[in-house]
């Protein structure tokens, strides 16, 4: 990231993730800094798929990434206890041994890339969605997902936006084999109409992030392309790098005074 800001020395940056913090940042060269979330096309909100909704006494079927961190997710479902199948979209690399029997036995399907308008097949032909990857800025996985009333299990990694855990989704603090497996047994037993609300509530939550609000957003951000900011505090419409409280340290006693309060409130001796 360092060496592309400084190759194109750009007048905006901007980071789609809330990840980077005021202070995460301060290396960076630009006239200003904002946060943008990515976007999703919404299609499934004015047509909803009616799918069959799993139950424990049919396999489930589960769509993730081959090449994002699949070992998690392979490996949970060679030791699933239920009947399951995988579809994973994405070009493969080199799969273990045990990994690639799970192929070969029909357990595993590999999809490789998938152009935009199969995506949405590939979306109504499984029952949830796996995101275990532990690195990532925006995962249109994850929100694919959500747009396309697919109950979805995931870190926060990429999702941090639009995933609740038990309200938008079931967010893993790690991918660890037990925590997958936990989940997916959950979406399996759909028990207390659990699939429904993760679908209903991911719906909501992720039409926030369609593109022509990213579009309006984006387009605003570009307005300002010729402003330069230097403290970071976008609540005071400043869009620099350097976070306001370093800005204001050591003027906590005229602050103090400001707002008609004693020095000694704030404990400000060297006053």
């Amino acid at each position: 990231f360092k060496f592309v800001n400084y190759a194109f020395a750009p007048h905006i940056v901007i980071f789609n993730n809330r990840s980077w913090r005021p202070g995460s940042f301060t290396s960076f060269s630009a006239n200003s800094f904002w946060h943008l979330e990515g976007a999703v096309t919404i299609e499934s909100l004015n047509n909803k798929c009616k799918r069959s909704r799993p139950t424990i006494d049919r396999e489930i079927i589960v769509g993730g990434l081959i090449n994002k961190n699949p070992a998690p997710l392979l490996e949970a479902a060679r030791r699933y206890p239920g009947p399951i199948k995988l579809k994973l979209y994405g070009e493969p690399h080199s799969l273990k041994p045990v990994y690639q029997q799970l192929v070969d036995n029909g357990l595993v399907e590999l999809l490789g890339p998938l152009p935009f308008d199969d995506l949405s097949s590939f979306y109504h032909e499984v029952d949830c969605v796996v995101h275990t990857e532990e690195f990532a800025g925006w995962s249109n996985l994850a929100a694919e997902a959500l747009a396309n009333n697919v109950p979805l299990i995931c870190t926060e990694h990429g999702t941090a936006a639009f995933a609740i855990n038990e309200s938008t989704a079931l967010v893993m603090p790690m991918p660890s084999i037990e925590n997958i497996i936990d989940r997916l047994l959950l979406i399996h037993a759909n028990d207390g109409h659990l699939v429904e609300q993760l679908i209903s509530n991911g719906l909501k939550v992720i039409a926030r992030f369609s593109w022509k609000d990213y579009a309006d957003r984006l387009l605003q951000i570009a307005a300002c392309s010729q402003n330069r900011y230097y403290t970071y505090a976008p609540h005071l419409g400043l869009h620099g790098k350097w976070p306001l409280d370093s800005r204001l340290k050591g003027l906590e006693c005229l602050h103090a005074i400001a707002k008609g309060l004693s020095i000694l409130d704030l404990g400000c001796s060297e006053c």
